[in-house]
């Protein structure tokens, strides 16, 4: 329960529920929660629909940005003791089977996993049981 946590653990479920909020928000005017949409992007064929290609191209983006911020100008967080990077950088197979695994998903099933998450209280036998009963297996 959230009553028994100390002050520094509630500072993060709520620095993470807000950040979590804005994620959602941002996918929803992508239109990453509309299945059709994001098959339409990964089926490269006549009807497909390159929009997808800036929401991806502004987050990498972005991202690339706060990182180099975060690695070379800020000295210490603000709300913990020291940057906490991941250390290793090696691309083995089961870093390419995940990636492979999950781009597999992604394409059948039309739903990466933010959005998928965020649609489950719509409660759709596809979406709450099917996809997420094989995101639970993956």
């Amino acid at each position: 329960m959230i009553i028994f946590l100390e002050k520094k653990d509630k500072l993060d479920i709520v620095i993470g529920f807000v950040t979590g909020v804005i994620f959602a928000i941002g996918l929803g005017f992508g239109g990453m929660f509309r299945r059709s949409k994001i098959i339409g992007f990964l089926a490269l064929g006549n009807d497909w629909d390159p929009s997808l290609m800036f929401l991806l191209g502004f987050a990498v983006g972005l991202n690339m940005l706060t990182f180099y911020i975060i690695q070379n100008k800020i000295k210490k967080p603000l709300l913990a003791a020291k940057l906490q990077i991941p250390a290793n950088k090696t691309v083995d197979f089961r870093l390419i089977f995940g990636s492979a695994l999950f781009g597999l998903g992604w394409g059948l099933g039309g739903l990466c996993p933010g959005p998928g998450m965020s649609l489950l209280p719509i409660f759709s036998i596809e979406v709450s049981i099917v996809w997420l009963g094989c995101l639970a297996i993956g």
